[in-house]
């Protein structure tokens, strides 16, 4: 997280779910679906094609700047791949590109 602070995510089941998404419920109650994607700032771009290689990422878009939305083959790994990648030294943080269901107000 940008903030630097671990986030508590409890998987929910995916009975009636999306299936191209895994959901869970974050500590405040919200429920956000995680995909095979996630998102990397790097703190220089000259980190880009080694983390792509050592992490098998099938693709990888420049969002802006050192900004980064990386695309794995395998959903179940997001979450794990984002706390590797947020440990790593060129990496100024590291998440799952989270969606969450809009709420009327």
């Amino acid at each position: 997280m940008q903030d630097g602070k671990k986030r508590v995510l409890i998987p929910i089941e995916k009975a009636s779910l999306d299936a191209k998404m895994d959901f869970y419920k974050t500590q405040n109650g919200a429920i956000v679906g995680v995909d095979n994607t996630l998102l990397i700032k790097l703190k220089d771009k000259k980190y880009l094609q080694y983390y792509v290689a050592e992490y098998n990422i099938l693709e990888w878009k420049n969002i802006f700047s050192t900004l980064y939305k990386f695309v794995l083959s395998d959903k179940s790994q997001t979450i794990d791949v984002a706390n590797k990648l947020s440990k790593e030294e060129g990496v100024e943080y590291s998440h799952p590109n989270f969606y969450k269901k809009k709420v009327a107000r």
